[in-house]
């Protein structure tokens, strides 16, 4: 097996973004954190942000499991499970 350093001589959907040996490893800096520079980073969070309270919350957790990053994804307003039923029923119906 090759190393992921190395192309493999196959052609993807990733040839584009693809890194072989010839071109240099990016390296993104957020904060005083590199992602790309060789260690290991862990970035953790919610899948959607609903509430500061519940980012604060998620933030302390992060910090304590040792995550270096916090994420969040965009806020996703949620139903209720019977309006969702309700529309595909009237959905399906028309």
């Amino acid at each position: 097996m090759s190393s992921p350093s190395q192309w493999n001589g196959q052609f993807s959907h990733f040839d584009l973004v693809a890194r072989t040996g010839e071109q240099p490893r990016t390296v993104i800096r957020v904060g005083n954190i590199e992602i790309g520079s060789g260690g290991f980073v862990v970035m953790a969070g919610s899948c959607a942000v609903e509430s500061e309270t519940q980012m604060l919350a998620t933030a302390e957790l992060v910090a304590a499991a040792g995550a270096g990053i916090l994420r969040g994804g965009a806020y996703k307003p949620r139903f209720l499970h019977i309006h969702f039923r309700a529309w595909v029923s009237k959905v399906s119906k028309s």
